[in-house]
Formats: structure tokens, C-alpha cells, sequence
């Protein structure tokens, strides 16, 4: 009899799986996300006041175990609001960033680096290291001509030598960092007014901002003047980063400096362009003699292009081996808590702050109070 009994029960579940299958209508019923969704709409809905968000619901009714689908089951994911319901199209921006004073976690600068058609170049400086801002970027064509002028002027008073970038005709000068092929000139912003422009370009500011805080400081000007070489830096490309201050160790991940390249002549690999090591930056860290040589990448864009890079990004240069100068103006910046390399408190006459606003003369340092030695203490170096 149990036996039997046993053999009852087997079958009566075997027949009652069938009959469930039989009776119904889908084994699965699911809704494609073009279906448009059935809205309901409570009879007595209690008052609710939204600010500030994002007005996007989706669905998912499910039966069964997790994801699988089970009988009867009804399944679907679908978003109620479209894309342009969401966006703003005036802006491209979701409806939540309307109110930037709302974002408390994200660096104010992005406001800017959005409204100036930077958000590209902030992409690729995250992914890259580096990011090129173009001449129709800038949309300033008189901006480079006016500034190599101002150099070729400031090149022929110091060294003697009338400079000519065609011909390749050039001077010397015994400064920090020349060598057979280049040298570089120091401490030029107050010779020419081209050079304040430089360094509070709306165009590059922003994304300096981004990353070191709207309290960060100009830490130095220089220009370098290269000519045909076929060594260069050596084989080693001079490959460095800019974080300096960490001899060893590694590097933060947040820069504490950031770095632009002002391009006076085009950038070719047979014309020395800068190169670079491509997301370097996020390996945080010095590079060793002659590594990372074989993945060097030159930087190639047009004359008035600049350069904007992070300062763990690992860069350097490739040896210029056609005829002619190759000229770059690099405008260096540095967290406010980080030491400037170039002082620039003293030597700027009050007509060239008298040409711009509050922040021109923070960038210089003029609102800095360390350094003090009065009794009043840390007064900024302006009211000294």
C-alpha cells in the first residue's frame, strides 16, 4: 500500500504541472520599451512638493525567481519620461543641474567648462592627461601673432640676436634649462600686455579652476625657444611629470599643479612637438630613467592651438629636426597651498592691475598673506 500510495502522488503531480501549463495563455508576457505605459492616477494623492528633481520613473513587475522569467510573469523596464522631457536642449544639461548652487560636490568651475563648450576637452584631460584647445576655440587669430612678436622682441633685447623663425636664425642665453637645443626666457609677463591675456584665458582658466580650486596661483611664465637639433633631450625624450614637490613616493591622486602650452609655431613630431604619455597621470606616480619611451605620443595641432595637461601626466618632447625656431609659452599653475616657482609680487606696475579684475591679481600671488615679517602678521602681501 505505500507503494501504491507513492505512485498516486507521483502521477497526480505530473498531471497537475500539465493542466498548469495548458491553462496558460503565455509562459512569459513582456513589453517592449517603445510600448507606451498605462498611467494611474490616485483618487486621493497626498500633496508632494518637488524641488530640484530629476523626473524620471521606471518600472519592473516581476514574478518568479530573480530575473527568470515564470509564468505569468509581466516584465519590462521602460523610462515614463523621453530624453527630451529630462534634458534641457537649450543647454544639453538634465533638468537637475538648473540650480548650480544645488551641486555642493562638484568643483563650481564645471558651470563655466559647460557654458564654454569645454566639456569635451575635460573628457579627454580625465582620459588622457592632456587636451588640445584649438584656434577656432579660442577665436582670438591675432592672439598668436601678437604674441610671438612680443617674444621675437624680448628674444633679440636679451640675447643680442635678431630671432627669425623661418631661417632658424637664433641667440643664447645662459639660464636654467638651455642646452645645444634651446633655451628659455624667464620673467617677461609685465614686457608685454599679450602675456596677461594668457594667463586668465577664459578658454583655459575654467578647466585649471576644475581642478585646483578657484583660489589657485600662476606659478610661473616661461617661454621656450628651440631650434634644429637631432638630440634633443636625448633618447630618453626628457620624460617627467610636473609634481615636482613629491621626490618620492607616490603622487596624489587630486594635481596639485596643472600646466598650459601656448603654441607660437605648429607642432609636428619633425618639429619637436611636445609628446606624452597618454593616462599616465592616473598611474600617480614619477617616471623611471627611460621608461615610457616607446609609448610616447607627439602632440601635433596648429599654430595659436594650447595645451592644457595635468601635472602627474607624464610629457616631455621629441628633438626638432627641421630648419627654423620652435616657440611655446607654458603659463604653470599651482594650488594655493602648493610654493609658486616664479615670484611675481613687486614687479607688476599698477596699470597692468588696473586692466583687470580681482582674480588677476590673486593668480600673482598679490593676495597671498604668508611670507609675513611685520608685527601685524599675515597681512596679503597687497596691504603690506
Amino acid at each position: 500500500l505505500p507503494s501504491i500510495g507513492s505512485s498516486s502522488l507521483k502521477y497526480s503531480s505530473i498531471w497537475l504541472v500539465i493542466i498548469i501549463i495548458i491553462s496558460c495563455r503565455h509562459l512569459v508576457t513582456t513589453f517592449e520599451d517603445i510600448q507606451d505605459a498605462v498611467y494611474y492616477e490616485d483618487a486621493s494623492p497626498d500633496p508632494v512638493e518637488f524641488s530640484n528633481t530629476l523626473k524620471v520613473i521606471t518600472w519592473n513587475i516581476r514574478f518568479g525567481a530573480g530575473r527568470i522569467p515564470f509564468f505569468g510573469d509581466s516584465c519590462g523596464d521602460r523610462v515614463l519620461m523621453t530624453e527630451t522631457e529630462t534634458i534641457r536642449p537649450e543647454t544639453g544639461r538634465p533638468e537637475t543641474m538648473r540650480d548650480w548652487s544645488t551641486l555642493q560636490t562638484v568643483a563650481p568651475a564645471y558651470k563655466l567648462v559647460q557654458e564654454r563648450g569645454l566639456a569635451k576637452n575635460l573628457e579627454e584631460l580625465e582620459a588622457f592627461g592632456l587636451t588640445v584647445i584649438l584656434p577656432e576655440q579660442l577665436g582670438e587669430p591675432d592672439l598668436l601673432h601678437r604674441a610671438r612678436e612680443a617674444i621675437l622682441r624680448i628674444a633679440e633685447q636679451r640675447t643680442g640676436v635678431k630671432h627669425d623663425i623661418e631661417s632658424g636664425a637664433h641667440g643664447r642665453l645662459d639660464v636654467v634649462g638651455a642646452n645645444d637645443s634651446q633655451y628659455l626666457l624667464y620673467a617677461f609677463l609685465e614686457e608685454d600686455p599679450v602675456f596677461e591675456e594668457f594667463i586668465q584665458h577664459p578658454m583655459t582658466l575654467p578647466l585649471i579652476d576644475y581642478y585646483l580650486g578657484e583660489t589657485c596661483l600662476l606659478s610661473s611664465l616661461t617661454c621656450f625657444v628651440k631650434w634644429s637639433n637631432k638630440v634633443g633631450y636625448g633618447p630618453g625624450l626628457g620624460l617627467h611629470d610636473d609634481s615636482s614637490l613629491y621626490q618620492n613616493g607616490p603622487l596624489p591622486d587630486k594635481p596639485h599643479v596643472f600646466n598650459t602650452n601656448w603654441i607660437l609655431t605648429d607642432y609636428t613630431k619633425e618639429n619637436g612637438a611636445f609628446c606624452i604619455i597618454p593616462g599616465s597621470h592616473r598611474l600617480q606616480r614619477h617616471p623611471r630613467p627611460g621608461e615610457g619611451v616607446e609609448k610616447a605620443v607627439p602632440v601635433e595641432a596648429p599654430a595659436g592651438s594650447v595645451l592644457v595637461f595635468h601635472g602627474n601626466v607624464w610629457h616631455g618632447a621629441f628633438p626638432k629636426t627641421t630648419p627654423g625656431l620652435r616657440l611655446s609659452i607654458n603659463a604653470y599653475y599651482c594650488g594655493q597651498h602648493y610654493r609658486a616657482q616664479e615670484d611675481f609680487r613687486g614687479r607688476i606696475p599698477d596699470e597692468v592691475f588696473d586692466r583687470h579684475d580681482d582674480r588677476f591679481r590673486q593668480l600673482l600671488g598679490y593676495d597671498d598673506p604668508w611670507g609675513f615679517r611685520d608685527q601685524r602678521g599675515p597681512l596679503p602681501y597687497r596691504h603690506r
